[in-house]
């Protein structure tokens, strides 16, 4: 689009997120390797002659919903129970400030309405449950791409500059929850290191090559789980046995380095024993601090994935949701998935 002033329809996409290396050991300012995925969330917004602007967010409702804007340009749902329904939208469009102005529209002297389209469902396992692939940074992601285009519809957005903006919008969607590794994955798309400094307050992303040789499959527990939750279970572990949870961390950290540098390396197999070693750390990690990061499915697929010689780890805060399995062996990585299949679990392929 050559100039989002004039134009009467905007699109933009933003991918989920699927991590490698570095759950938990991320929020104490240790590196993660996450890579972006092909599911992509769309928005789409298309000028009318509406009587109001209206937004559908596919699979969460099945209707448009209506909403204009007060005198201070803060979002009001004309039903009022899409703030529960929708809970990050509001949110996103009040911290992102200029949309009544940017969403204005005439044609011919005739006011237009927005009619905006937000489409999750490839975040969706058969459009009910999430996968896990970081749905909401997506979401964010995108409505802030269309703001963006909106406000500067002459200017490249530059992912370095925009990321710890974004990550502190998004955290406050999450009472402060999260590292921001979602949102980098989204943002700059493709396969990147990520690193919280400062305390937190800073991150950085840089961008990585896969090394060839090792190949991936991803695995669908059936079961969504709360990050938030998950990561509550931590810290009080954390409070409570200070000595014991530093440690967990320093072991994950460590690990996390050697797959860094198996990496920038090109070492394929040196990759797939990280990830190997990583996910019994998680397991090791959940065990000491008495969280569900590791659950009975993960135990069945490891012990599935030593029997045919691939690695196997959780990606993401575990406790369902999505897995890996990665090898340089093709063909025991193919027997993995069958057995996989086989018991009831479904192979997500190449994400």
């Amino acid at each position: 689009m050559s100039d989002t002033r004039y134009a009467h329809e905007l699109t933009v996409s933003a991918p989920g997120k699927a991590l490698i290396l570095g759950e938990y050991a991320v929020l104490y300012g240790h590196p993660a390797v996450v890579r972006s995925v092909q599911r992509q969330l769309h928005c789409q917004i298309r000028w009318q002659a509406a009587a109001e602007h209206s937004l559908l967010a596919t699979p969460v409702l099945s209707a448009a919903q209506a909403f204009a804007f007060d005198a201070d340009g803060k979002l009001r749902w004309q039903n009022p129970d899409n703030a529960q329904r929708l809970p990050f939208i509001k949110p996103l469009f009040d911290l992102l400030e200029g949309w009544p102005e940017l969403l204005s529209r005439q044609l011919d002297g005739k006011p237009l309405h927005a009619q905006i389209t937000v489409d999750s469902s490839a975040f969706y396992h058969q459009r009910s449950s999430k996968l896990g692939l970081g749905s909401s940074a997506a979401l964010s992601v995108a409505l802030f791409k269309a703001w963006y285009q909106l406000r500067y519809p002459s200017s490249k957005l530059d992912p370095e500059q925009w990321l710890n903006s974004l990550i502190g919008l998004h955290r406050q969607l999450q009472q402060g929850h999260g590292s921001g590794v979602d949102i980098a994955a989204s943002l700059y798309g493709g396969l990147l290191s990520f690193h919280l400094q400062a305390r937190g307050k800073r991150a950085t992303a840089q961008p990585l090559q896969w090394p060839q040789g090792l190949e991936v499959v991803w695995i669908w527990l059936g079961n969504p789980a709360s990050t938030r939750h998950m990561i509550e279970d931590i810290e009080l572990f954390r409070r409570q046995c200070p000595q014991p949870h530093r440690q967990h961390i320093d072991a994950m950290a460590a690990i996390s380095s050697a797959g860094l540098a198996a990496i920038a390396a090109g070492d394929a197999l040196a990759l797939q024993q990280s990830i190997a070693a990583y996910g019994d750390a998680m397991q090791a990690f959940g065990e000491a601090a008495e969280a569900p990061i590791y659950t009975d499915d993960h135990r069945r697929l490891a012990a599935l994935a030593r029997q045919t010689g691939v690695a196997f780890k959780p990606s993401g805060a575990g406790g369902g949701d999505i897995a890996l399995a990665a090898a340089t062996d093709t063909t025991a990585l193919a027997e993995f998935a069958r057995q996989c299949s086989a018991a009831g679990y479904q192979i997500l392929g190449q994400l």
